[in-house]
């Protein structure tokens, strides 16, 4: 595809993210983080862990209970048996564990008893509300399995999230269309049918194992498809008139202009996933990857200064409308320029080595910068930075030609 045909691809608002491949946090050894960080506890943890309250009123009766039996029991004067009975029933409510549901959402409350004991074992928990999402209850992967063989005219409890999912990805082709319903219909099967048709399967229109093992795979947030009222044919063009595919890379309008090829990037404050050395040693990595290849160069701003990029962890809902959730599926989503923000899904298994049930943090950077400077998914060649989706496990860093291409002809002139 020629630089021309590019250029004619979808355009994309100003406004809306890119999103990364999917990835998982941080449990190799290279994800210490870094001293001084606070270490709370990630989102969906108490959904798949012990409370550490409980651990914490654990070490409280191993420890404190004997050592304070044996005290008082010398000072009162009363039998061993007797205090070891008071003590028990006082320690009791230190911990109270409530699991409730507020708009729906199941609540895990750790509430800490005035005495402050076990809060002061683990200051880290103290008084802390866990809010599980839908998404910490249940894998996405699961969420998807159960839906596979839905067919058409059914009705079933998830469609709509499912209906939602894709069109965040562009699969749908208008505003207009509402998603509140659980039924199958015609604008869902439409909707699969191109998902089906970008990603070279079997065009069913319905949800057989090999679409929902197709969605299952980590993927950048980013939509596949851009859809506004200027979006004008590529060289390949979807049966469906409404979308419009390239088969190389794609971009749209949104550049930075040359005064602004010096770019500058900072790291914010949202949660700490990695340490901060091996955090800059990724993105420096990664920018230098699009440096060797394209006008700009990249630097860290100093400290307390302003910058053109922005880089930070978030989890769940963190206010751009573009939601993370949780382990798996969507990794990370940046926006295009001159926007300048880069989001990694905080819930994820990191990692700069990664192992089978992890993904490469450096991988997604690359993918996200390239957003950042204003690629879209690259769709017939998987392996590009750009396509949408990187397995667990798999180490993606070097530019495919596609990529070159693709950045050379949107900074041609």
């Amino acid at each position: 595809m020629d630089s021309t045909a590019a250029q004619s691809s979808s355009l994309l608002t100003a406004n809306m993210p890119a999103v990364a491949p999917p990835v998982l946090p941080a449990n190799s050894s290279h994800m210490q983080p870094a001293s001084g960080f606070s270490m709370a506890p990630p989102p969906g943890f108490f959904a798949s862990a012990p409370i550490p309250s409980l651990e914490c009123s654990f070490l409280l009766t191993m420890v404190a209970i004997p050592s304070s039996t044996l005290i008082v029991s010398v000072l009162l004067g009363l039998p061993f048996a007797t205090v070891v009975v008071l003590v028990v029933l006082l320690a009791i409510p230190i911990v109270g564990v409530d699991d409730t549901e507020v708009d729906g959402e199941a609540t895990v409350v750790v509430t800490m008893a005035p005495l402050d004991l076990v809060g002061s074992r683990c200051p880290s928990f103290r008084g802390q509300a866990r809010t599980l999402k839908p998404e910490h209850r249940q894998s996405f992967s699961s969420f998807l399995q159960g839906l596979e063989g839905v067919q058409k005219g059914q009705i079933v409890e998830g469609l709509i999230e499912l209906k939602q999912y894709l069109k965040k990805l562009g699969y749908y082709p208008s505003d207009d269309i509402t998603l509140t319903s659980s039924d199958f219909d015609d604008h869902l099967e439409l909707a699969l049918e191109t998902y089906q048709e970008y990603f070279h399967l079997n065009v069913t229109g319905n949800l057989d194992s090999s679409t929902i093992q197709q969605m299952m795979i980590p993927r950048c947030g980013m939509p596949d498809i851009i859809n506004t009222p200027s979006t004008k044919p590529n060289s390949t063009t979807s049966k469906h008139n409404e979308f419009h595919m390239v088969v190389h890379y794609a971009f749209g309008t949104q550049k930075w202009p040359p005064s602004k090829y010096a770019l500058t990037y900072r790291f914010g404050s949202g949660v700490q996933v990695v340490g901060s050395d091996t955090l800059r040693s990724v993105c420096s990595n990664a920018f230098q990857t699009w440096a060797k290849v394209s006008p700009f160069t990249f630097q860290e701003a100093t400290a307390g200064a302003s910058a053109d990029i922005v880089i930070e962890f978030y989890s769940g809902d963190h206010g751009d409308q573009y939601p993370f959730d949780g382990p798996g599926n969507k990794l990370a989503h940046a926006f295009y320029p001159q926007d300048g923000r880069l989001h990694y899904d905080a819930d994820e298994n990191w990692s700069t080595d990664p192992a089978m049930d992890q993904t490469d943090l450096e991988s997604v950077t690359v993918h996200e910068i390239g957003h950042l400077l204003g690629l879209y998914h690259s769709k017939d060649h998987p392996e590009a930075i750009m396509y949408p989706t990187i397995a667990p496990g798999k180490k993606k860093r070097d530019l495919a030609q596609d990529d070159i291409d693709g950045i050379h002809a949107l900074y041609s002139n």
